[in-house]
C-alpha cells in the first residue's frame, strides 16, 4: 500500500513541484490544500499518512493548522516546508506537533529523507 500524502502549500508552482516529486517517488497525493483552513478540513476528511505543510499560508497560519490537526489526531505526522526558516520557527513548528522541518527551496533527497524519517 502506498503512503497517502496531503500537500498544504499556497504557492501553486511549489505545490505542483511537490506533487510531481511525490508521484515520481511512489507516494499517493490524496489532497492539495491551498490554505491552512483547507488543510485542517482535508486532514479530517482524508486522514492521510503524512502532511507536507507550509507555514506562511492565508486564512490560517501553518503553525495554527499544525496545532489543530495534532490536537485532534495524535498520530498525525506533519513535515513543515518553509522559506521562513529560523531556529524559532523550527521550535514553534515542533512544539505545535510537526515532526520535522525542511527549508525551501527544497532539495528532493532532503525532502524524501524527512518524509521517510517521519513515517518510521
Amino acid at each position: 500500500m502506498s503512503v497517502r500524502v496531503l500537500v498544504a502549500e499556497d504557492s501553486v508552482l511549489t505545490r505542483r513541484a511537490l506533487v510531481t516529486v511525490l508521484s515520481l517517488n511512489d507516494y499517493d497525493v490524496v489532497g492539495e490544500a491551498c490554505d491552512g483552513v483547507e488543510a485542517v478540513e482535508m486532514y479530517k476528511e482524508l486522514e492521510p499518512d503524512i502532511v507536507l505543510m507550509d507555514l506562511a499560508m492565508p486564512k490560517k497560519h501553518g503553525i495554527d493548522a499544525i496545532r489543530e490537526i495534532s490536537g485532534s489526531y495524535l498520530e498525525a505526522k506533519i513535515v513543515v516546508l518553509t522559506a521562513l526558516y529560523s531556529p524559532e520557527k523550527r521550535q514553534a513548528a515542533l512544539d505545535a506537533g510537526a515532526v520535522s522541518l525542511v527549508g525551501k527551496p527544497f532539495e528532493v533527497p532532503v525532502l524524501l529523507e524527512a518524509i521517510k524519517e517521519a513515517l518510521s
